[in-house]
């Protein structure tokens, strides 16, 4: 029996593919896919997906078909089954040493509700609406939810990107930008841009720059948010 695997999030450094094929048995399991793709790949696998005691770690999420699953005895169908394998952290194996919800607000929309998200071990596995929030009442748009989307997806930009130039090949696209400042993504490209500021300032063409943005500070939304709830317990 042929499987697709595909792999989603912080798996690219372990397989490099993004979606393999594997050969298994019938009665093959969950598990036992996982232990095809921990002899082909290295024991970093196992590491990566499984707890100690054999269950998934927090923030890794496996769906046969189009059903996300728990149980890895489950065992796969006749036909060509199709595997998806989301990792949602960048840790090893073990138990979780943190398991916290932390209040903080969506910055999806000009709304910003508020929002709680639970996170074990860094990370964040669900988000949900507060319903301390006197605007929302704890609900939350499909948006929102989905902001784990979001937050995880393997193509996420998560560095300072630069432009490619005319003719540059685009495999270079970050390569050119990061493998110069490899060891200071963040305060290096500021220093430029600072200076390609200083430049068009020193020249007298105020209005070759423009800043646009939609939205206010979440910072801004939270305090207000907070400071409506103190006001409601106070005229109780």
């Amino acid at each position: 029996m042929n499987a697709t695997v595909s792999f989603f999030g912080y798996f690219r450094d372990i397989v490099k593919e993004g979606r393999v094929q594997v050969t298994l048995p019938s009665g093959t399991t969950l598990r036992d896919v996982i232990e095809v793709l921990t002899e082909r790949y290295g024991p970093r696998v196992r590491e990566r997906l499984l707890r100690e005691d054999g269950t998934l770690l927090s923030g890794v999420r496996v769906a046969l078909g189009n059903d996300f699953v728990e149980d890895l005895s489950l065992r796969l169908g006749q036909e060509e089954p199709q595997v998806d394998i989301y990792v949602m952290h960048d840790m090893a194996g073990g138990s979780p040493v943190e398991d916290v919800w932390v209040d903080t607000a969506c910055a999806l929309c000009y709304s910003y509700c508020g929002i709680r998200a639970h996170r074990v071990d860094g990370v964040v596995i669900k988000i949900e609406g507060n319903p301390d929030d006197p605007a929302t009442n704890g609900r939350i748009c499909p948006k929102g939810l989905a902001g784990l989307m979001l937050l995880y997806d393997p193509n996420r930009v998560n560095v300072p990107m630069k432009r490619r130039s005319q003719g540059e090949p685009h495999s270079s696209k970050s390569a050119a930008w990061n493998a110069r400042w490899a060891d200071d993504h963040f305060n290096a490209p500021v220093r430029v841009v600072a200076s390609d500021a200083s430049l068009v300032r020193s020249r007298r063409a105020s209005h070759a720059a423009v800043r646009r943005w939609t939205h206010s500070s979440p910072a801004a939304a939270i305090d207000r948010s907070r400071a409506t709830t103190s006001s409601s317990s106070r005229s109780m």
